[in-house]
């Protein structure tokens, strides 16, 4: 059975939650939030998209330093993918993903790091699943 593409609408509310998640993180954590910006999306949402279609293997961008737009001063970026075949609700997914960066000592580094602005991006394969990527970047 194949399953129907993600409502971009879905992915938003991934990205939108996402967001969220990482920023409650950092309260709990009593640092401050990270604002989000979107020429700094479009980075994230770029690279998750270019796995989705091409149903890659996870990886990260190596480019991705020279894609956020300039100025910034440090830069990190977690990546990660989860094949739900169609199970998931978008909350669920952005939960099961911010849970696992959070277990992940470089992952939450990034999350609880010493940087100002964030970017989100979402994809999703029927196929392949769910492509998700933050890059961190302090101006």
């Amino acid at each position: 059975m194949t399953t129907a593409p993600a409502d971009p609408a879905d992915t938003a509310t991934v990205e939108a939650r996402l967001f969220d998640l990482l920023n409650q993180a950092r309260a709990d954590a009593g640092l401050g939030a990270l604002a989000r910006k979107g020429a700094v999306d479009s980075v994230a949402r770029a690279w998750s998209t270019h796995l989705a279609d091409g149903g890659l293997a996870l990886a990260h961008n190596p480019d991705y330093a020279s894609q956020i737009p300039s100025g910034w001063s440090s830069a990190g970026e977690n990546v990660a993918w989860i094949n739900d075949n169609g199970t998931l609700s978008a909350a669920e997914v952005a939960q099961r993903m911010h849970d696992a960066w959070m277990a992940s000592d470089g992952h939450r580094a990034n999350i609880l790091g010493a940087y100002t602005t964030v970017g989100i991006g979402v994809a999703h394969d029927p196929a392949h699943g769910w492509y998700l990527t933050q890059n961190f970047a302090t101006y």
